[in-house]
């Protein structure tokens, strides 16, 4: 009796699974010929209800992705993309059209892995072989995507030119100047009335464009008028000391500089700059507080895909009242990193041989220092890159050779580069600097005349705002303003200061 049952089961199972598998089937195909009209949402419905009743259909899951990808939801796309190539039979297919999303959605990673996996199975060999270019391009590893393009256009002959294009255009990113121009030629010789030769004579025109305007040297010239209302950072509070607190403290003053900057056009990863800045200003009766500040800076740089890395070093020689004043040797590792194009982060050490060349009167007031010091920053430009925001965090510690100028210091700062109009611009700037210096020392009360044995702890707030108007491409005039507030624990070096300057600016 049990045995018949079985057969009766079986029977009937014969007699209904292919009306199941014919629907299943019947759905899919009424979901691709949706998908191939273009009606996208009509297909995905299908599809969708496709894919409940038949899991495991590689080919539902595969036009499913399709669906998907057409409709914008790149998420799901990849999950059923993926899932047509885990299912058997696998739809080779969806290796091309998962890599190129992942591409899209930055998801490099995940593209490189679904390449090998194509590249093992020997999958459409031009068109992974692009597709791996791309990945290795936005990756900025150029020689290897150069590899994969080449590789792509042997592979498929239909895929040279585009190939090509992409080449010549990684060149440019590279400063090969010479060997784009040469690479766009190519391009447009394989086919002139294609569209990638088209695209080829814009871009060499615009390498073209670039190699004539590019100047590698540039000269900037600067005149400007200054009024300090307290060039002697004279203290807040009143000494008692009429020879102190009697001091003509405010003084209008004429400034120049003087700036040199070399790039020179060299082949990427590599980069170099060089500057030479000079800096002078006059005081009319402050004469002791005149001042002539000469720098020379050195910054090579090496660039990792969206990293970058450089040594700046810079050397800068300060005269005060026509005599040596001060030299300082500094150097300054820095990584940057583009976390996307409007996202960058930057941290440096940094490192600085600080001498002052004028002798002290005691041993402790010796300012000579080795200034050791770390800098975490982030940049977001904005604007079509004509304004910028930037925070940054400054640890510095010196070590000086007199104890009292021994000291940390954490600084807080932010900026802000607003573009007001096409010509017009806003920079807004303000820090605050914790000082603390290490030595108790004795503190004369001149007051009082009695003396005391304090901590130095110093609170400085600075905060700044400068317009900027460009004339022309060349000239520019120039307004800021600066407040600094020094809040110390000793009076003498607790003092405010106000600056104001105007000024022309000339670049050529």
């Amino acid at each position: 009796m049990g045995g018949r049952n079985y057969s009766i089961y079986f029977l009937l199972a014969l007699l209904i699974l292919p009306t199941l598998l014919y629907g299943a089937d019947n759905l899919i195909q009424k979901g691709i010929d949706e998908y191939r009209n273009e009606n996208f949402e009509e297909a995905l419905l299908l599809l969708k209800e496709a894919k409940e009743s038949f899991p495991e259909s590689s080919v539902a899951a595969y036009y499913l992705g399709l669906s998907h990808k057409q409709t914008g939801n790149f998420d799901e796309a990849v999950k059923n993309l993926t899932n047509a190539l885990q299912l058997t039979p696998k739809v080779l297919d969806a290796y091309t059209d998962l890599i190129e999303i992942l591409y899209n959605l930055d998801r490099l990673d995940e593209a490189r892995e679904w390449i090998k996996k194509a590249e093992e199975e020997g999958v459409k060999p031009g068109h992974i072989a692009f597709l791996k270019g791309l990945v290795f391009s936005k990756k900025g590893n150029y020689n290897e995507a150069v590899k994969a393009f080449r590789k792509s256009g042997r592979e498929d002959p239909s895929l040279a030119q585009s190939a090509d294009l992409q080449i010549a255009m990684m060149q440019v990113a590279q400063r090969k100047f010479e060997e784009a121009e040469s690479s766009f030629r190519a391009v447009i010789a394989i086919d002139p009335a294609s569209k990638y030769a088209s695209y080829a004579r814009e871009y060499e025109r615009a390498v073209k464009r670039t190699l004539d305007s590019y100047k590698a040297w540039r000269i900037t010239l600067g005149a400007f008028y200054a009024f300090d209302d307290n060039v002697v950072l004279q203290p807040t509070t009143s000494t008692g000391v009429s020879a102190v607190d009697d001091t003509g403290e405010d003084d209008s003053a004429m400034a120049g500089n003087f700036r040199v900057d070399y790039t020179p056009l060299i082949s990427a990863p590599w980069t170099f700059t060089a500057r030479y800045n000079l800096y002078a200003n006059n005081y009319d009766d402050i004469n002791s507080h005149d001042t002539v500040n000469q720098s020379l800076s050195l910054i090579p740089g090496y660039g990792f895909g969206k990293g970058s890395f450089t040594l700046p070093v810079s050397y800068a020689y300060v005269f005060l009242d026509r005599n040596e004043y001060l030299s300082e040797l500094t150097i300054k590792p820095t990584w940057t990193q583009m976390i996307s194009p409007s996202h960058i982060l930057q941290f440096s050490l940094s490192y600085a041989d600080r001498d002052l060349l004028r002798p002290s009167l005691f041993k402790d007031e010796e300012r000579d220092a080795d200034v050791y010091g770390v800098s975490v920053g982030y940049i977001h430009p904005f604007s079509e890159n004509r304004g910028m925001l930037s925070i940054w965090y400054d640890y510095t510690k010196d070590e000086a050779d007199g104890r009292n100028w021994d000291k940390e210091e954490n600084k807080i700062s932010l900026s802000l580069l607003m573009p007001l109009t096409k010509k017009l611009t806003l920079t807004t700037s303000g820090d605050i600097s914790f000082d603390d210096y290490d030595n108790r020392r004795v503190v004369d009360d001149i007051k009082d005349n009695t003396s005391f044995r304090t901590s130095r702890n110093d609170i400085i707030w600075y905060a700044s705002a400068a317009l900027r108007w460009e004339a022309t491409s060349n000239f520019s005039l120039i307004a800021r303003y600066a407040h600094t507030r020094n809040d110390s624990d000793i009076y003498v070096y607790d003092y405010r200061r106000n600056v104001y300057t105007a000024g022309v600016e000339y670049k050529f």
